[in-house]
């Protein structure tokens, strides 16, 4: 047997065969650099041993470890790996978008081009992790393309316990989607969730027609206009729930069923603005929201791929968020 056949052997008995499985998965830069990670990792978990946090650090030290194994990130320090992967939940493509983003402010600070990408104002994100900062410099995925309603007063950080940070709260701008007369009667919030996802998956399907057709030109610019038709009704449907759902009086709760992630990220922020003007009149000093995102059954791909986006993008806001008893739920802490 070679060396390191038994190395791994060693490694899969402290570390656990997922463990290793995952980081060889995960390398493309060979099965040297791959098992040199997962000593590393042992060695981080026997100085470990004994804390409160060691389920928690392994996760992370697994997240960090595929990162670095991939190759792409020499260039980044463990901390600011760890820090990425802190601040977006522990999203890998969020993190790695993070990491991009890092990466083009690097090449920009050292004279290298920043490309065609047009910065503005509200384009930085200022994530606050483990005592170092990212600046990121362009969207990542998970952000809507509109200005943040939601601003911090001062530079975002991530929250601790014992500190809020007192959110500045400006209106919204996004783009404005007529909604049809046949809409605008509606009011009852079941009805239009229940519309939104039948449009959803009809428009789901078109687009599986037309990736379906391959060389049929007629065949998929029909089916690729009707999913343009479904999403056009779908875009109406979504605008006329959020203007329900912002109208409803009670912003202790949140329920953001039936809608996409950047018309959910705007509803929500609209919400908390309600929600802080609401505790200033009132005279409070601390406020929390219930936000339910869901766990992703109507999803495309039955996960949750809206509750790390939704927990990220407050976090890199400043704002203090922690994960419901109920899956699928966030609470929200705002302070005055």
């Amino acid at each position: 047997m070679s060396d390191s056949a038994e190395r791994l052997r060693a490694l899969e008995a402290a570390l656990g065969p997922a463990v290793v499985a995952s980081v060889l998965e995960g390398s493309f830069a060979g099965r040297d650099a791959a098992v040199a990670v997962l000593e590393e990792m042992l060695a981080v978990k026997v100085a470990a041993e004994g804390a409160a946090a060691a389920g928690d650090i392994a996760d992370v030290d697994v997240r960090v470890a595929r990162m670095r194994a991939r190759g792409a990130y020499a260039w980044a320090s463990e901390a600011e790996l760890r820090a990425a992967l802190e601040a977006c939940g522990g999203d890998l493509d969020a993190a790695e978008q993070l990491l991009l983003c890092l990466l083009e402010e690097r090449d920009e600070a050292s004279g290298k081009p920043p490309g065609r990408r047009r910065r503005r104002a509200d384009d930085s994100v200022l994530v606050a992790a483990g005592g170092r900062t990212l600046s990121t410099l362009r969207h990542p995925h998970w952000r809507p393309r509109a200005s943040y309603a939601l601003c911090a007063s001062e530079a975002p950080r991530g929250p601790s316990d014992d500190d809020q940070t007192t959110l500045s709260l400006s209106p919204l701008s996004s783009r404005s989607v007529p909604v049809p007369p046949d809409l605008r009667a509606i009011d009852d919030v079941q009805t239009l969730r229940s519309l939104a996802y039948q449009l959803m998956r009809r428009q789901r399907d078109y687009a599986r027609l037309a990736a379906a057709a391959g060389g049929g030109a007629h065949g998929r610019g029909n089916s690729a206009q009707a999913a343009r038709q479904v999403g056009s009704r779908l875009d109406a449907v979504e605008e006329r729930l959020a203007q329900v759902l912002c109208a409803d009086p009670h912003w202790h709760e949140l329920d953001l069923h039936g809608l996409r992630l950047d018309k959910a990220l705007l509803v929500m922020e609209r919400r908390l603005a309600q929600a802080q003007a609401a505790m200033e009149a009132s005279g409070q000093g601390v406020c929390r929201v219930r936000v339910i995102v869901g766990r992703g059954l109507h999803s495309d791909k039955q996960s949750n791929r809206m509750l790390p986006r939704v927990r990220a993008h407050l976090q890199c806001r400043g704002v203090r968020v922690h994960t419901d008893a109920h899956a699928g739920t966030l609470v929200v802490t705002l302070k005055r």
